[in-house]
């Protein structure tokens, strides 16, 4: 599975300009950023309106350049997703 296909899997599908997000249960937001060859991922205090928005203000925790394969980056996705 490709690691879109695969954050997808796990709820991360709402749109919001050029991000892909979900609204976890503690109110934070898990906000996928992907460009041409890269994926990242950050856990945000609020919804950014593009990724041009996200600073570190906003940022409370985040993987650069996701890969599925990854299993030290997967573990991570999935805490971020818990917390």
């Amino acid at each position: 599975m490709d690691p879109i296909n695969y954050i997808k899997a796990y709820g991360v599908e709402q749109e919001s300009g050029d991000l892909l997000y979900r609204k976890l249960f503690n109110g934070n937001y898990m906000v996928v950023w992907q460009t041409y060859n890269n994926i990242d991922i950050f856990l945000c205090k609020w919804l950014p309106n593009s990724h041009e928005d996200i600073d570190e203000s906003c940022i409370i925790d985040k993987i650069r350049s996701f890969d599925n394969e990854n299993e030290t980056k997967v573990a991570k996705f999935k805490q971020m997703l818990r917390s």
